[in-house]
């Protein structure tokens, strides 16, 4: 712990063996013709992307060199596919349909199918079977037909014996078992046993989609990529989809052919319909795709100079709509308005005396943002005249395992020494703010050793019950685990200057940093847990020092063995080097995660630097 800031797929794929071969003899019977309709889905190979038709697979296995395209040597229609076998030692190549549902057809047991498909091919082929048994999830082989080779265009035909029991789909093909090149197209499939002929008048559906999901009637902020599909239920298959950009209806001799996703970069309405091999065409479809790539404009008036609250106001603009406005005080966001007039009415005291940088930033609709230019204010509150407290009462830590810690929150309430002095009047909020039930404040156990009982018990004891001035609070932690007031009161000044809305170690995600007056690190860059606490640490000043002072104290009682102290117990350390070197390389771990590392040491050298000068009287000046 460190706290810093395919046995199923290989069956579907393989080619056939002698005896396999010999199998297949006698499972197929004569050609015959089609008595139904086409089941094969993209039968002429019309859509797809890339190098592979919709709803097909390029399957194959072995020891090949082998190429797929898309060409337009077609026997009909624009589109074919070529498989090229360059070099052959073992296996195969094959063109299938893919191994789902909705592309390779539902079969019926005990029914015969005639294939054909259209080829060319400079050596023989071979017509490829696979099938699903319906209580299983993969395809395994079932038959195959040899091709003779053909120089010209040429159909085979092919039927199969009856499908055997349990046969729930068919996935059917065509490719090569050896070195050459063949082209093919038009494939069909035909349940030989199918009780109706009756043609196909059910136009096919199609559908759309933006960015992968369903396309929104809102705005987005750059371009989109497009996807069309459809289906079909009359039976014949769907042939193509038709689609066109510039406001005019898709028609088989107007518009493009879907072959994949396209880009829509401005705002478009986008027109699309399906048609099926039978001829039938759907209503035409339409969609409005709205791109901003626009962010908007905005400006900030402000005042030169503030005390107390005063009125700020910004104006934006936007090519769509603006969404809303936050307003900035030294890059955080301490406000939000909605609605145009965009006003805000600022607490000045929120932030020490001197000069503080306002600005507005504006988000529209689409998500993009814009930040206006800055304005310098003056703010200069009235601080409390009352002097930093002469707090000349002693307070040393207590030593490694003393005895009565920690002390009840009321005793050490009552023990404080009571000063209006607050140097940040900022921290008043969380000064004021404690938790309203301490064991919903989620710190984190990643990496926490469950050997760590000792601190997860003490952990289970901060509660940060406790409201004052910072200086108070900070007397208050420091009285409940035994730590000396001025030690912590000068680590707050190395940690964040006493001032509650640090935020150091920040990755860029809320949650992602330290907080708060001791920089309670709550997660890392990674997004792994550290301390926790999150966003209570940055909101209870009180919770935010109980914390820490509580670390400290389990540190010096030896509660970290396994992570800290260098490979020795506290007990050693504190027997070779005494008491001193054992607070100090607690106070170094809390910023390095390490035992008097380099970065513990230099950490070690600037709190002993604010402790000597006591920096904290000066704070707020």
């Amino acid at each position: 712990m460190t706290i810093r800031r395919q046995t199923a797929r290989r069956l579907a794929a393989r080619g056939l063996s002698a005896t396999a071969l010999a199998a297949a003899a006698v499972f197929l019977v004569a050609s015959a013709g089609a008595a139904s309709a086409n089941l094969a889905q993209n039968p002429s190979l019309e859509t797809g992307s890339g190098a592979t038709p919709s709803c097909w697979l390029l399957g194959g296995y072995g020891t090949n060199n082998y190429s797929w395209s898309r060409t337009s040597d077609a026997h009909t229609g624009s589109y074919a596919e070529t498989l090229s076998i360059s070099g052959y030692t073992s296996g195969d190549r094959k063109l299938l349909t893919a191994f789902s549902a909705g592309c390779s057809p539902a079969a019926t047991a005990g029914h015969t199918y005639t294939v054909t498909a259209w080829y060319k091919s400079s050596v023989p082929a071979a017509l490829f079977a696979f099938r699903r048994n319906a209580t299983a999830s993969s395809y395994s082989w079932w038959a195959q037909k040899a091709v003779p080779a053909s120089s010209s265009w040429s159909q085979v035909s092919w039927t199969t014996a009856a499908a055997p029991s349990g046969t729930a789909n068919l996935s059917v093909g065509l490719g090569l078992q050896r070195a050459g090149v063949i082209t093919m197209d038009d494939f069909t499939v035909v349940d030989n046993q199918a009780t109706t002929t009756t043609p196909d008048t059910t136009p096919p559906t199609s559908s759309i989609a933006c960015n992968g999901a369903s396309c929104s009637s809102g705005l987005y902020n750059s371009a989109v990529s497009v996807a069309l599909a459809a289906s079909d239920s009359g039976g014949s298959g769907v042939s193509s989809i038709r689609y066109t950009t510039d406001g005019t209806t898709p028609t088989l001799s107007n518009g493009s052919t879907y072959n994949g996703a396209f880009s829509v970069a401005k705002t478009t309405t986008v027109e699309y319909r399906a048609y099926d091999v039978a001829g039938n065409a759907e209503a035409a479809q339409s969609q409005q795709i709205t791109v901003d790539t626009s962010a908007p404009t905005v400006s900030l008036s402000a005042p030169s100079s503030a005390s107390g609250t005063v009125s700020v106001s910004a104006s934006a603009s936007d090519d769509g709509s603006v969404s809303h406005v936050d307003l900035l005080v030294d890059g955080n966001t301490v406000a939000t308005d909605s609605a145009s007039p965009y006003t805000f009415s600022w607490n000045s005291a929120t932030v020490p005396d001197g000069i503080h940088v306002l600005s507005a930033r504006a988000v529209d609709q689409a998500g993009l943002s814009a930040l206006s230019t800055g304005v310098s204010v003056s703010v200069t509150n009235a601080v409390s005249s009352q002097p930093a407290p002469s707090d000349s009462s002693t307070s040393d830590t207590l030593p490694s395992g003393a005895v009565g810690l920690p002390k009840s929150d009321s005793s050490c309430g009552s023990q404080v020494y009571l000063s209006t002095w607050e140097p940040i009047p900022a921290n008043t909020n969380a000064n004021n703010t404690v938790p309203a039930n301490p064991a919903a404040v989620p710190w984190s156990n990643v990496g926490i050793p469950p050997s760590f009982t000792k601190w997860y018990v003490k952990r289970a004891l901060v509660t940060g019950n406790y409201k004052g001035t910072t200086d108070e609070i900070i007397q208050w932690a420091a009285c409940k685990w035994g730590i000396d007031r001025d030690l912590m009161r000068a680590v707050a000044v190395q940690e964040s200057d006493w001032k509650m809305s640090s935020v150091g170690d920040y990755c860029g995600t809320p949650g992602e940093a330290s907080y708060g007056l001791f920089q309670v690190k709550n997660a890392m860059c990674s997004g792994e847990g550290a301390w926790g606490g999150y966003p209570y640490t940055a909101a209870d000043t009180a919770l935010n020092a109980d914390f820490y002072a509580a670390q400290l104290r389990s540190c010096l009682d030896g509660d970290f063995q396994g992570w800290l102290y260098g490979g020795q117990t506290i007990s050693q350390i504190l027997a070779a080097k005494g008491f001193d070197n054992a607070l100090w390389g607690c106070v170094g771990a809390w910023f390095s995660g390490s035992w008097y590392d380099s970065g513990a040491q230099s950490y070690i050298s600037g709190v002993k630097g604010h402790l000597a000068n006591r920096d904290f009287l000066n704070e707020g000046k």
